[in-house]
């Protein structure tokens, strides 16, 4: 995983954010997860953990309605 490859999901959560923010809440959460077992379970030495969890989050900045159940 590499932060241009977060950087592309983050800009498709973007444009679903516009159409379905459901779709747009499931595609953040999928995407925050996936960073977390990356960082945990295979990043290799010398992977910038922080900084990939980093771009992660550039996900909170886009407004749009989530709903938790």
């Amino acid at each position: 995983m590499t932060a241009d490859e977060i950087r592309r999901r983050v800009d498709l959560i973007r444009a679903m954010a516009e159409q379905d923010c459901e779709a747009a809440h499931i595609m953040e959460d999928e995407l925050h997860r996936d960073v977390l077992r990356y960082i945990a379970t295979k990043g290799p030495p010398g992977v910038d953990a922080e900084g990939l969890a980093q771009e992660a989050l550039e996900s909170r900045k886009i407004e749009f309605t989530r709903h938790c159940s």
